[in-house]
């Protein structure tokens, strides 16, 4: 995979999302990071999840270059109970991403 002159991916990395319950969920939110204090895109909504997410390389600050990004979704209930996946990575080379 390729990145473009703006610094995202020629082929977006597609994020596969199943969830336990999902008409319990009334907010998500899928977070990036570069590691595990800097932020760099967070998805959010209401409702269950879809079941695919689609990242093109965008930052929310910055631009994108070759590193280890993690990502972790969290979801929330009426009651404001939090569950959350496991810390996941997602490689970014010169050329593009490779998810492990």
């Amino acid at each position: 995979m390729q990145l473009t002159r703006e610094g995202r991916f020629a082929e977006p990395v597609t994020f596969t999302i199943s969830c336990n319950y999902p008409q319990f969920i009334t907010q998500w939110t899928l977070v990036v990071a570069q590691d595990e204090h800097w932020l760099v895109k967070v998805f959010t909504g209401t409702g269950p999840p879809p079941t695919t997410l689609t990242w093109h390389g965008e930052l929310d600050t910055g631009t994108l270059e070759p590193s280890l990004y993690l990502y972790r979704l969290f979801v929330w209930d009426q009651k404001q109970h939090e569950d959350f996946t496991p810390l996941q990575s997602v490689e970014v080379r010169n050329g593009g991403a490779v998810t492990p």
